[in-house]
Formats: structure tokens, sequence, C-alpha cells
């Protein structure tokens, strides 16, 4: 949520070489869309893939290639997913915290606009200050206040 591009990481851990790419592979789409290891065999080795998931929705997947004859015991079957969990919730504590500090810094930007409308000594200064604060808050060229309601006259016209 949030992120226009999502984060994607391949790691050599022969070399220790890392990517910031990953190609959604069908095992990857398929362990996403039903939420389930998938474990497949093939003559280039084993894949295993987890779904990342945070309170039952899907986030991503991680993928593992092991050797055609590698064995993976229910125990480390058991840690992988513990891990793959933790890494969801540590995903979604980390977006929490972008969108308390996105909030935090949108509530300053609001104390800040009011408390210079408050700093104002008419309304014509209130208002001019509001325009100039909203303007710079949001790189605005341009920011109309018209005070009043239109007379129903002279909408009818």
């Amino acid at each position: 949520r949030g992120i226009s591009a999502s984060p994607a990481y391949t790691i050599d851990p022969i070399s220790g070489r890392i990517e910031e790419a990953a190609e959604r592979t069908p095992t990857m789409q398929e362990a996403s869309r039903r939420n389930q290891t998938i474990i497949r065999n093939s003559q280039q080795g084993k894949t295993v893939t987890l779904p990342i998931s945070v309170r039952g929705q899907v986030i991503g997947t991680m993928e593992f290639e092991l050797q055609p004859n590698q064995e993976v015991p229910a125990e480390q079957m058991t840690l992988l997913r513990q891990v793959v969990d933790r890494l969801g919730l540590a995903a979604e504590n980390m977006r929490l915290l972008e969108e308390a500090q996105r909030i935090a810094q949108r509530e300053a930007t609001v104390n800040v606009i009011t408390a210079r409308m408050q700093a104002a000594t008419n309304v014509e200064a209130v208002v001019a200050t509001a325009v100039q604060s909203v303007a710079d808050a949001f790189q605005a060229p341009r920011v109309s206040i018209r005070l009043g309601t239109p007379n129903p006259r002279s909408a009818q016209k």
C-alpha cells in the first residue's frame, strides 16, 4: 500500500550479490493467488515458494531455489514459514511507521498554517496568510479564496 513500485530483491548467497529486481515467476504468482507454500521439482532444481502475508492478505512472495535432490525437512519448512511471517510483520510495521510519519508531517503543516493565521490582525491578513501558506505548502501557482455566499438572484442570471 502506498508504494508506487513494489520493492523486489534477488540475492545470490554464494557471491553475496544483491540485485534490486526479482522477476515474478509463475510459481510466485500461484503461491500469492492461493496464499500457500508451493514446492516444485524440475530438472534444474527444486523451488520452494512461500507467500508473505499480513493478517491473511498476501503482500508478496519469497522463493528459494534448491538442488534437485535436496529435501526440505518439516522443521526447516516451519522455520521458513516463521521467518516469512516475521518478514510480513516487519514490512507492515514499516508501512505503519511511514504512514504515521506522513500524518505527523501533515498535522505539523496544518499547525504552522493555523499559527500564522491566528497571528493575523484582521480578516484580510488572515485570508492573505491562508492563501500564501497553502500556496507554499502545495507549491501551487495559484490559490483563490472568496468569502461570502453568492447572491441567489445573481446566480439565476
